[in-house]
């Protein structure tokens, strides 16, 4: 099965707001901390899968 990788984010409405938090589908808000101070160079360390 091929899946257009964007179909996704189809109602995601990103938005960056200038604090660097950000917000997708209107009511999930992440802040910069989560972004970037808590992120993993590889997807297994936050997935738990190897």
């Amino acid at each position: 099965m091929i899946v257009d990788p964007t179909w996704a984010w189809f109602g995601a409405n990103p938005v960056i707001a200038a604090d660097g938090s950000l917000t997708i589908f209107e009511t999930d808000r992440y802040t910069p901390e989560e972004l970037w101070g808590n992120s993993k160079s590889q997807i297994y360390e936050v997935s738990g899968v190897h």
